[in-house]
């Protein structure tokens, strides 16, 4: 009935780079513009956000579009609790206590690798939705 998240990351954006998308998806633009003009909702203007939540704790019986984080709510701290503890177990039991960092070198073969394929075309879009270029 709960689906409960822990974001390793929550420096991270829910959306994060991805320049396959950038080129391919005109959506997404059309999104990035509408955040841009702050024309998006709260649930919406979330999916661009510039980090995320620790955690996240839904009620898909209640909520199953998973709109509304329940995880900073004291009516919830029980299965909170709960859902964390069954999630370090699982971790224990497969041994996923500490993740491996990643190696920098191969993360900044693929960033230019897909600059080099996309790079171009995500430029063009920027310009055509008028967003501002990347810093």
């Amino acid at each position: 009935r709960f689906r409960y998240i822990r974001n390793f990351h929550p420096e991270r954006p829910y959306l994060q780079t991805n320049r396959y998308k950038q080129a391919r998806y005109p959506t997404l633009w059309a999104m990035k513009k509408m955040h841009a003009e702050g024309e998006l909702n709260d649930v919406q203007a979330r999916f661009l956000a510039d980090e995320r939540p620790e955690e996240e704790l839904y009620d898909l019986a209640k909520d199953p579009h998973e709109t509304i984080n329940l995880a900073d709510s004291s009516a919830y701290q029980s299965i909170l609790k709960q859902m964390r503890g069954r999630l370090d177990g699982w971790l224990r039991r497969i041994d996923d206590t500490d993740p491996a960092p990643v190696d920098s070198a191969v993360v900044e073969h693929y960033r230019e690798k897909m600059k080099r394929i996309f790079g171009e075309r995500v430029e063009q879009r920027r310009e055509r939705w008028g967003l501002p270029a990347k810093k």
